[in-house]
């Protein structure tokens, strides 16, 4: 397979494929990836004062991030993101697949899939951000978070279960298919919702 490499980069990235895989590794600054045809690796960016910036979009194909410092924005039209042990914000859209981030450090704009799984672990979460969505059309929703949390829920599936070993204050609704609430008293908004599969809080 044609691909493109980018190693051991200081400055901006700007990257694109029409057919083909790109990876990157190593780098210091921002990162604007693109590809119609091919999966996208993107490994080591170092952490800066002002965090970097990742922007990636596949068409087709599958996402890799590990080992980021800074804010990703990502998305494909078909094809599973998976990122692993980032210092940021993470935006993450996929019409067709499944989203899993593992040990992130900051926290969640949105992540949502049309048809797919979302399976996220949060270890820590930056206390700048007020709000995280979590939306799921066709699939199971498994949210992992850090035991000191504060927040306010709002969880709900049109058609699944709601299950969750956190001691939550029921504020609202409570049902198999609604939750509201409070963990450890109030704080960030987390919102949770699948129209077709189930919805896990741990």
């Amino acid at each position: 397979e044609l691909g493109i490499t980018v190693s051991i980069i200081e400055g901006e990235i700007d990257v694109g494929a029409t057919s083909g895989s790109i990876r990157t590794e190593n780098s210091k600054g921002d990162i604007t990836a693109r590809s119609s045809s091919g999966s996208i690796r993107i490994l080591g960016v170092e952490a800066a004062e002002q965090p970097n910036d990742i922007r990636v979009h596949a068409s087709s194909g599958d996402i890799v991030l590990k080992n980021i410092g800074g804010d990703i924005e990502v998305e494909t039209s078909s094809g599973d993101i998976d990122t692993e042990n980032s210092k940021g914000t993470i935006t993450a859209r996929a019409s067709s697949g499944d989203i899993k981030i593992l040990e992130l450090r900051g926290g969640v704009r949105t992540i949502r899939t049309s048809s797919g799984d979302i399976w996220v672990e949060l270890e820590e979460i930056d206390k700048a951000i007020s709000e995280m969505s979590f939306q799921s059309t066709s699939g199971d929703i498994s949210l992992f978070v850090p035991s000191d949390i504060g927040a306010d829920v709002d969880i709900r599936t049109t058609s699944g279960r709601i299950s969750t070993d956190l001691a939550i204050t029921v504020e609202g609704t409570m049902g198999r298919n609604e939750l509201q609430g409070t963990i450890g008293g109030s704080g960030i908004f987390i919102k949770l919702k699948a129209t077709s599969g189930d919805v896990s809080l741990r």
